[in-house]
This record gives structure tokens, sequence and C-alpha cells, in this order.
């Protein structure tokens, strides 16, 4: 990282001379109403396949009190080692740290550019949250893996597949370590972590010791008893994926997920890069694809939050209309709410400030729509 220098004079000693801690930044968005919320950079245990630490960015305004906590996951985390890339030795970008850490700017609007294949990522619902106080975290996901990857327990195919054949993968220990060592002499071996990932972020607000260890330790007191997940694009897998393996928070929302996996492996011509990366994501003992995913599907989860919340659109062509469709219809059943934006879009959240402020509110008080301002009902309540 590089140090940024102010020279103040030509004869002022360096150390001197005024220093910004590039770890805490303000945050800045053309939406956000409060002026004071920082930005911070947490660097994970968690390495990236390029050998590189993997991040949490924490967004927090400073109250007296303890905040709400949101974890929000980022999109796209989709990407394997196409074979042209097998050949000239390199991986997809998506595996690397510096595109996780381009892609969590993107996703609070503070990039430049926008380097997403699902959405536009500006940042809107970042800057909806500050301004509800909310502390904000945003994991890196830099294995491209749907947020399903846990070593020794969800193990990827790259990584079954380069195991050395004397040392079989069945005593229940975890590898990874020696895996990883061996990704710099083979570009097809690599562990994926997206859900230990994911499990790390949800530890790190419940947890103090692992917060500790982590290095999140923000001048803002959280309160663990109401924590959000949310879910962008692909990043809605996570939120899954969590909840399936026992995550228990206040509220969830997914924007424009794919809640069902199965699709893909059914409409192999339009997903084709999909399909690719979740045959080798998802995988048997041996490493060979399944080709049934049905149990990591959100209509898997015993018991979804009260406050659920799905937005997304009939006319979203970026994920098989399959694996949302369905469990809209479903939460439409059970009195959740979902909201069909009826237009062509994705991530509706990125852009959109009404929509991410109705999200806020939804959080909040159970009912998707603006807050009332008192002149009379303004959205979908939670038994629409």
């Amino acid at each position: 990282m590089a140090w940024l220098m102010i020279v103040i004079g030509c004869f002022t000693e360096f150390d001197k001379l005024p220093q910004i801690n590039q770890n805490d930044l303000p945050f800045e968005h053309p939406y956000l109403e409060n002026k004071n919320v920082s930005v911070s950079m947490i660097s994970t245990s968690l390495l990236c396949p390029d050998g590189k630490q993997s991040s949490v960015f924490a967004v927090y305004p400073q109250r007296e009190e303890p905040l709400p906590v949101a974890i929000v996951f980022h999109p796209d985390a989709v990407s394997y080692v196409t074979s042209y890339l097998a050949e000239i030795d390199e991986r997809p970008t998506e595996l690397t740290s510096e595109w996780g850490e381009a892609k969590l700017w993107e996703t609070l609007g503070m990039s430049r550019e926008s380097n997403s294949e699902e959405g536009n990522g500006r940042g809107a619902l970042a800057a909806a949250l500050a301004d509800s106080d909310f502390v904000q975290l945003y994991p890196m996901n830099c294995w491209g893996d749907y947020w399903h990857g846990l070593p020794g327990t969800h193990d990827n195919a790259e990584a079954l597949n380069q195991l050395p054949s004397d040392e079989p993968n069945d005593s229940g220990e975890d590898n990874s370590e020696e895996t990883a060592g061996a990704n710099e002499n083979n570009i097809n071996a690599f562990v994926r972590r997206g859900l230990e990932m994911a499990q790390l972020t949800v530890s790190m607000v419940l947890e103090p010791t692992i917060a500790g260890e982590q290095g999140f330790n923000i001048p803002q007191s959280t309160n663990p008893d109401n924590l959000t997940l949310i879910g962008l694009g692909s990043g809605s897998r996570a939120v899954v994926e969590l909840l399936l393996t026992g995550a228990n928070p206040q509220a969830v929302v997914f924007d424009s997920g794919p809640l069902e996996l199965q699709p893909y492996l059914e409409q192999t011509d339009a997903f084709a890069y999909e399909r690719q990366t979740i045959e080798r994501v998802f995988a048997d003992s041996e490493g060979n694809g399944l080709s049934n995913v049905n149990q990591w599907s959100a209509a898997a989860i015993e018991t979804l939050p009260t406050r659920t919340a799905l937005v997304w659109s009939n006319g979203d062509s970026r994920i098989p209309q399959a694996s949302v469709s369905d469990m809209a219809a479903n939460l439409q059943t059970q009195g959740r709410t979902q909201i069909d934006q009826n237009v062509a879009g994705h991530i509706f959240s990125a852009s959109d400030i009404t929509v991410a402020k109705s999200i806020v509110n939804f959080i909040n008080t159970g009912t998707y729509g603006l807050p009332n301002d008192g002149d009379g009902d303004t959205g979908a309540t939670e038994s629409d």
C-alpha cells in the first residue's frame, strides 16, 4: 500500500509531517446526508489464491450508543481458471486480492470505474445504511465460489484434484495450508474460502476474541443482537449458505440473488461460465462436479427470519428466472416480503436510493417502503 506524503516546506523532516491513515478514510457518497462516516480496511487471516490477504471493509458513524450491524455481501464472486488461462499460466483477475478490494470500493460507490458483470455497484445502499446509523461490514470474496468454499467441509475441485495420491483427504483434517503452498507451482490448484470468509465476518460481530484477532477494532460499539445479512446479486449466496449453517440474524435481505443454483446446470447455453464455475465449486470427495446442488438452495433453509425480504425483477436477465421466481412465490405464500420491480435491471439497491431507503426501512420496521412521513401507508409489510 503506497503512502501518501504531504510535503510542507523544503526542510521539514518526514516524521514531523502530518500523516494520513489510509486504513481509516471518510466515506463519501452523493446520497449520504450524514457527513461524519468513516471507512476502515481490515486485513484478515484468510489468503486469496494469489497469496495475499483478503479484506473486510467497515463503514460506520460514531455514536455513544451501540449500533446495529449490517453485513453486505458483494456480487460477482464467480470465477474459474479456463483452459486458455491455464495454458498461459494465469488466473482470472477475480481470484486476486486486488480485484476483491476494487469490488469493495465499487460496492461502496467509491470507485471511479465499475468492474461489475452483475450491476453498477454505485453504493446507494451503503449511503442509506450509514444515514440510518448502521455499522456496515463488507467482506471480500476473492475465491470466485458463490460464497460456498469451506476447507474440510466444502472442498472445491481445484483443491481436491491436486492433492498427492499417497495423501488421501479422508482424515477430516484441513490440509488447506499445504494446498495453498502449491499455488505458485500449479495455477489450477487453489483453495476456495467464500463461506469461511462469510462465517469469519459474522464471528467478528458476535465474538470479541475473534474480532480482536482479526483487527476489527473500530471506535464504535455494536449491538450483536441486531444483525442483518444482505446479499447483492450472487452475494445472496452467502446469506443462503450462512442460514443453512445455523446463522440467526434479526433480518435478511436478498437483492436480485440466485437463490437456487440448479437452473444454471439446466440452462447450460445461456449461463455456461456460471455452470463451469458451479461444477468446480460444488464437488464430491473425488473432485467431480455435482449434477444436483439443491441441498444448497434457499428452499432448503428450515426457518427464515420473520423479517425476510426479496427484491427482484421478472425482467432480470443476469440470472435464470427460475433461480429467483420460485423463492419469490414461496415468500409470498408465507406472508413474507417480496418486491418484483417488474423492469429490466439487476441489483436495484446499488443505484436506486428509493429502493435502498425502502430496504433500510424494512430492516428497521418490517415495512418495505420509504419511512412514513405521516401521510399514510408507504409500502409492503411483512404479511403482504
